[in-house]
């Protein structure tokens, strides 16, 4: 089989499952069972820590190797602490809405003003 036949057929597999994937919420969107939604929220979680873990924090600790040595640890460490801590910052000072609970967090801001700023992007 040709590099570019496997190629296609690589593409070909991953979109066919994304998308079958995704269909799935075909069958859950008109009922409201909390289970289901948490064991969906579970699983991508888990998928998207399996990804990050064995595409990008492996990979960044090999590349450290050569600098860093026996602590190539370090600097992956850092960067995900740091990553993280970015995160929770962005959640408490970007003003948003939780889907499920209707809970607004972030600084106070209108409505009004909310909705102005994102028309405007």
């Amino acid at each position: 089989m040709s590099f570019t036949l496997m190629t296609a057929l690589g593409f070909f597999i991953i979109f066919a499952m994304s998308t079958l994937g995704s269909a799935v919420v075909y069958f859950f969107k008109d009922k409201e069972n909390k289970k289901a939604h948490t064991l969906f929220l579970g699983f991508a979680s888990g998928i998207m820590i399996a990804a990050s873990v064995w595409s990008l924090l492996l990979p960044a600790m090999e590349e450290a190797q050569s600098t860093f040595g026996n602590l190539s640890w370090l600097p992956v460490s850092v960067g995900f602490v740091l990553g993280g801590l970015f995160l929770v910052l962005l959640d408490k000072v970007i003003p948003h809405v939780h889907s499920g609970t209707n809970q607004e967090e972030g600084p106070n801001v209108s409505a009004k003003n909310l909705q102005n700023c994102f028309l405007q992007l």
